[in-house]
């Protein structure tokens, strides 16, 4: 009779069954594997130096998207604004200075002209009484008063020559004044530069806004890396900042079954530990690289495996947490 061989009979199944055991576990199959809710962080930054002004939110605040975060100043774009003010303060002084100079120009030409006006009116007045006095001599006189009486009296020219130049004096500072008057209600160099200045006033103004940090999209504050009053320098990370939910998730598959998964294919997200929580996704994309799958997702921790990423988009309304373990399953 034969003997019984325990090998055979006992350990040997054993160990086909353990080895059974253990491939089966270390597989993952395009119908069930492993990934993790991803959301979309951001860490806001300047291009240029700034001073924190202050801050208006709180780590873990939710805010919504064009929010403000922080106001900040930069110095030189505020010295370059003060600059310009004070430039278009001595603008409008000169303006001030140039209208009034105008003005009493104006004041000056009128006052010569009613002077020299007045002086030959007199004048004038005075050649005419003595006209009149002439003509009464003639009047009277008995013998050849008639023959005199058609003597020319020389003093009507003398008065239509003053009077010719009353008009030349009148159309000459008439003609002055009225130039001054063009200038003050014509637009002036100062007033045009004043003009350039408020514009670039107005740039500089808007451009500075825009250096205030705000929402990038509706979501929760993350790290406040600076703080009030500190001089922050260019590119240094100022806040994190992320999505509410996690828009996407990110899983892990054995590149054997890579051509087992499609982009476009639907697919069913649950939690690990709470499987009430559970969404549809569809695959958005898949990785070009084989990387190693880390090692909460294998089923045996401590031997390594590798494999492809896979990029799964879900609704924004999920109930997932950031890093939050998911199992993916294939639909059905």
């Amino acid at each position: 009779m034969q003997k019984f061989n325990i090998f055979y009979w006992v350990i040997l199944p054993l160990l086909i069954f353990s080895l059974y055991y253990l491939t089966g576990k270390l597989k993952l199959s395009h119908r069930e594997y492993f990934g993790f809710a991803e959301n979309k962080q951001s860490e806001i930054n300047l291009d240029k130096d700034v001073i924190i002004s202050k801050i208006l939110v709180k780590t873990g605040e939710k805010v919504k998207k064009g929010q403000l975060l922080i106001i900040v100043n930069n110095p030189d774009m505020s010295q370059e604004i003060s600059q310009i003010s004070l430039a278009m303060g001595g603008l409008k002084i000169k303006n001030d200075l140039s209208k009034s100079e105008l003005e009493a120009e104006i004041f000056k030409l009128e006052k010569e002209r009613d002077i020299r006006i007045g002086e030959l009116q007199a004048k004038i007045k005075n050649i005419e009484q003595e006209d009149g006095f002439y003509k009464s001599l003639l009047t009277n006189n008995d013998v050849g008063a008639s023959k005199d009486l058609n003597i020319k009296n020389p003093n009507e020219q003398q008065i239509l020559t003053i009077q010719g130049e009353i008009s030349d004096i009148r159309h000459s500072y008439d003609s002055n004044i009225s130039h001054y008057r063009k200038m003050i209600s014509q637009p002036k160099e100062t007033a045009v530069s004043r003009e350039i200045y408020d514009g670039k006033k107005k740039y500089l103004t808007s451009e500075l806004q825009k250096f205030n940090i705000t929402a990038p999209f509706d979501g929760v504050v993350g790290s406040i890396n600076v703080r009030e009053g500190e001089n922050v320098k260019a590119f240094s990370s100022m806040i994190s900042f992320y999505e509410s939910t996690p828009p996407m998730v990110l899983a892990y598959i054995q590149e054997k079954f890579d051509l087992n998964i499609k982009v476009g294919d639907s697919v069913m997200i649950s939690s690990v530990y709470n499987t009430n929580k559970k969404v549809g996704g569809r695959i958005a994309a898949k990785g070009n690289r084989i990387v190693e799958i880390p090692e909460k997702f294998r089923k045996i921790q401590d031997v390594k495996l590798y494999g492809i990423e896979v990029f799964i988009k879900i609704p924004a309304d999920n109930a997932f947490y950031q890093k939050e373990v998911l199992r993916i399953s294939e639909v059905q």
